[in-house]
């Protein structure tokens, strides 16, 4: 089915139902938008519907025209609402909607006129569509349906769950997204602390997408206050990373991706919260966790994504060192061309061979995800040649060049569109190898994978097609790739000249290059451009160019003073309006027979113009001429030099009316197209104008509801004034008398700080009084005890000293006994002496022993005095006394033994063996 023909029956449908408004003309309305809806339904590809084509332009005019008819049926617009949430998925068509069609405010308008009832189906598509359309959109405020609408979200977001939660946090996570007048506005309403416990409590939802719009939330709203420093605090914001990255890993929904993504990249651009993230202890196993998304997920919006969080975690040189490690640190694989194979294939097994997948891919593919894998590349490099990491990792050159080279090819199509991606991934490709040659190491292993021949055609075929060559930088006639064209131009010749003196034969083109004329217009676009870097690129080439003989400055001054020429024109062109839109004498019906009368002219010359009766005369004329020359005319007496002579000036001057006219059906053509051009932004502007003016009469309106509310307000306000002046007259008289008191209460103040001060001081030494009384009590209660243990031990030892006197006194009636007895002893001895002598030979033994005896015996009296001095000491030598004691009952008993013995003796007991001795 053709697109075109689609949308041209919904314009006739449209138009024929708004003419005529009949059940048939409904029927058919509804049957072309369903049509519609299927051809651009969930993903199918949009690239038919461009928004700066005129047919897609009166396509979506007719679909607001219908939004702003509110008599519609419900029926039509839920279908017109489909099939403007599925043209929402583009993101051009998505932009010029909400920029160029300001749509916003009919879809509010009609879900606030529906609002009453919000289970209707119409409800739920206008809440949808209005969170697609504001995604990544700055919505003005304030405006006519603002508050209406930020009511109703607080509502149901406050309300029980049902259909309607989800969106409308999605929709409020839109508005409140860096648009501080819109979050300023939320936090004067009543019902805010409300909404922050409600969306606190979505925190915890099991649904992760409800977690993400509340969470995203209460980040715009909340960062820089209470609740945003407690939620991210050192204690709290380690789980905050933990459930982001959880949300990020387990959700399976591209919008819960798409949001937390953007969570987290707005986070990111919070240098406290950078800091945070460069110490959680799971950055590592998170950043690890994404890169595996790479190889798991095969959608290409999720992977752009995915690598536009990873470029955030790059802005941070903290983070990108460890992304950079985490992704090449991976241990590569054996077969390089198994390698290769597998980055062919969609499903791959380790993140770098995902990231040289996506790179790889084609405009028909994804619109971004090949860029922004290109430039995570490059991110990856770049930090891996800054930081050193290139002898510790390795850069896989041999896998990465081979798919870098390969993007470097002529961009073939007719798309404007993919034209233009095709240049950008060759800008993007040659400053990765930039990025590569940059490094002595790797620039060698770079230019053994340089092609002369394909770099110099790709100058070639720039230098020949792109527009701002051919025009000579006119503006008005500048193709849309044409800037990404001037790109590509200016980094493959830096390129170029970064790896001339590494590959033989590069210094020769690239001089020639420089020299090329057709250069000069290339040149000329960069330095007037706005963008820093092509500035610098072009004026870095300027300067090597300016050395060589065949350069041109002039030329080149020439062409930037025509370009800054072309742009005063443009702006001159763009301040003033159009005389279509001003002529006061043509009215709408004129003006739309004048459009198609146009229209037809164009299309007219399309056809005809080229392949048309232009040559018929010239034709017929030199075929006359043929023939006059084969029948001989009527100069058959003239020379024949002279004959040829008038035909070379006749076919002279027939060149130059060929020329002449080719000239007129160039300039014919160039009109033409100024003409559609003119159509179309008399139409966008058309648009932009109904726009604008249903915008205007519901300000105006609003205005008048507001005035009427605030004269009645002012009057109100002149009745309290009245009232306040009374009240104010007393209030004086009383802050008079306050007055009074304050001085009174100053006075008692300083009464109260000084006794406070000295009771203070008293307080303090009361507290050191009490320690060293504490302490002192301690000291006395430790000496007590020691003064009783010394007690006890001395009635112990009292006890022992009157035992021991006892013992000594029994001793020493002992001792005198037996002194006594030793007397006696000694008597008898005397009187035995005569008969001792006869055995004095049997004696001496005993003699010996009587003489030890007496030793003994003195001993014993030097050890009763010392006994009695010691006695004396007994309170300080008790043990030792003991012991001494305890000897003197041994000798005691020898003593007896002995006294026995001189007993036994004295008494004639003798053995018979000794008398007989």
């Amino acid at each position: 089915m053709d697109p075109n023909s689609v949308l041209k029956a919904v314009v006739l449908s449209t138009n024929q139902y708004t003419n005529n408004r009949n059940e048939n003309n409904l029927i058919n309305l509804e049957r072309q938008l369903d049509v519609l809806t299927n051809l651009i339904g969930p993903g199918k590809s949009l690239k038919f519907f461009l928004p700066t084509q005129i047919l897609p332009t009166e396509c979506l005019t007719s679909l607001l025209d219908l939004l702003n008819e509110p008599s519609n049926p419900t029926d039509l617009l839920t279908k017109t609402m489909t099939v403007l949430y599925n043209l929402g998925a583009d993101n051009d068509i998505k932009n010029c909607l909400h920029t160029s069609f300001h749509v916003m405010p009919s879809v509010a308008h009609i879900l606030l006129l529906h609002s009453r009832s919000p289970s209707d189906r119409i409800v739920l598509q206008s809440v949808q569509l209005l969170q697609r359309i504001t995604y990544n959109s700055r919505v003005s405020y304030p405006s006519s349906y603002a508050d209406d609408l930020f009511k109703f979200l607080m509502t149901h977001i406050q309300g029980t769950e049902s259909d309607l939660t989800l969106p409308c946090l999605g929709l409020m996570a839109n508005l409140c997204k860096n648009n501080v007048s819109i979050q300023a506005h939320i936090k004067t309403m009543e019902n805010v602390k409300s909404v922050y416990k409600a969306l606190i409590q979505y925190l915890s939802h099991s649904n992760l997408t409800m977690i993400v719009f509340a969470l995203s939330i209460i980040t715009s709203l909340c960062l820089n206050e209470e609740l945003g420093d407690k939620l991210f605090q050192p204690k709290n914001v380690n789980q905050t990373f933990q459930l982001i990255f959880n949300i990020l890993i387990q959700g399976e929904d591209i919008t819960t991706r798409r949001y937390v993504v953007d969570l987290f990249v707005f986070l990111l651009k919070s240098p406290k919260i950078q800091q945070s993230l460069l110490v959680f202890e799971h950055l590592g196993g998170g950043v690890q966790e994404i890169l595996n998304l790479l190889t798991r997920n095969s959608e290409p919006e999720a992977i752009a994504k995915i690598f536009e969080l990873l470029l955030a975690f790059c802005s941070s040189s903290g983070i990108r060192c460890t992304v950079c490690q985490t992704l090449m640190s991976l241990p590569t694989l054996q077969s390089t061309e198994a390698l290769q194979q597998q980055i062919i294939q969609p499903g791959v097994s380790e993140p770098f061979y995902a990231i040289l997948h996506w790179a790889s891919q084609s405009y028909n593919t994804h619109n971004m995800a090949p860029l922004v894998a290109l430039d995570f590349l490059k991110e990856v490099y770049e930090e891996m040649l800054d930081s050193g990491l290139t002898s510790q990792l390795s850069p896989r050159t041999d896998l990465s060049l081979p798919i870098l080279t390969e993007q470097l090819v002529q961009p073939v199509g007719c798309d404007d569109r993919a034209i233009k991606h095709h240049c950008q991934k060759i800008v993007k490709a040659v400053d990765i190898l930039h990025v590569l040659a940059s490094d002595e190491t790797l620039r060698s292993t770079v230019a053994q994978s340089f092609d002369i021949k394909t770099c110099v055609g790709i100058l070639e075929h720039q230098l020949n097609h792109n527009n701002i060559g051919i025009t000579l930088g006119r503006s008005h006639t500048v193709s849309e790739w044409s800037n990404a064209g001037v790109d590509v131009v200016l980094h493959m010749l830096d390129l170029m000249n970064s790896l001339q003196r590494d590959v033989p034969g590069l210094e020769k083109h690239i001089h020639m290059t420089l020299q090329d004329p057709r250069l000069i217009p290339f040149l000329a676009s960069a330095l007037t451009s706005d963008t820093r870097d092509k500035v610098q690129t072009a004026l870095s080439l300027v300067s090597i160019a300016a050395k060589l003989p065949d350069f041109s400055v002039i030329v080149l001054g020439d062409s930037i003073a025509a370009n800054n020429a072309s742009k005063v024109i443009e702006l001159e062109s763009l301040k003033k309006p159009l005389n279509i839109e001003h002529s006061p004498s043509l009215s709408p019906g004129r003006h739309s027979h004048t459009v198609k009368q146009l229209t037809f002219e164009s299309k007219v010359v399309r056809e005809n113009g080229v392949h048309g009766n232009t040559a018929g005369p010239t034709d017929s004329s030199v075929q006359s001429l043929i023939d006059r020359m084969q029948t001989g005319l009527e100069i058959k007496d003239m020379k024949a030099s002279e004959i040829m002579d008038v035909y070379e000036h006749k076919l002279a001057s027939l060149a130059t009316k060929e020329s002449h006219l080719q000239d007129l059906l160039e300039a014919k053509a160039m009109a033409l197209a100024q003409a559609d051009r003119l159509i179309s932004q008399y139409r966008c502007r058309r648009a932009q104008s109904e726009a604008e003016a249903r915008k205007l009469r519901s300000l105006l309106q609003d205005a008048e509801k507001r005035n009427e509310e605030y004269s009645e307000k002012l009057n109100e306000v002149r009745v309290e004034h009245e009232r306040t002046v009374g009240e104010m007259e007393q209030l004086i008289a009383h802050n008079e008398n306050l007055q009074v008191i304050a001085k009174d209460h100053d006075q008692l103040t300083v009464q109260h700080q000084e006794q406070s001060k000295k009771l203070e001081t008293l307080e303090r030494k009361l507290k050191s009084k009490e320690e060293d009384n504490q302490s002192l009590q301690e000291l006395y209660d430790m000496l007590q005890k020691h003064n009783e243990t010394l007690a006890n031990q001395h009635e112990v030892a009292t006890e022992r000293l009157a035992k021991l006197d006892e013992e000594r006194k029994n001793l020493t009636k002992i001792l005198k006994e037996r002194e006594k007895k030793c007397t006696e002893l000694k008597e008898k001895t005397d009187k035995q002496e005569k008969d001792i002598r006869k055995l004095q030979r049997e004696c001496e033994n005993s003699d010996s022993a009587v003489e030890k005896l007496r030793e003994d015996l003195s001993k014993s009296e030097n050890e009763k005095k010392d006994f009695k001095q010691q006695a004396t000491a007994l309170e300080k030598e008790t043990k030792e006394r003991d012991t001494y004691i305890h000897k003197l009952r041994n000798e005691l008993e020898k003593q007896t033994q002995i006294a026995k013995m001189i007993h036994s003796l004295t008494s004639g007991n003798v053995p018979e063996s000794n008398v007989k001795l």
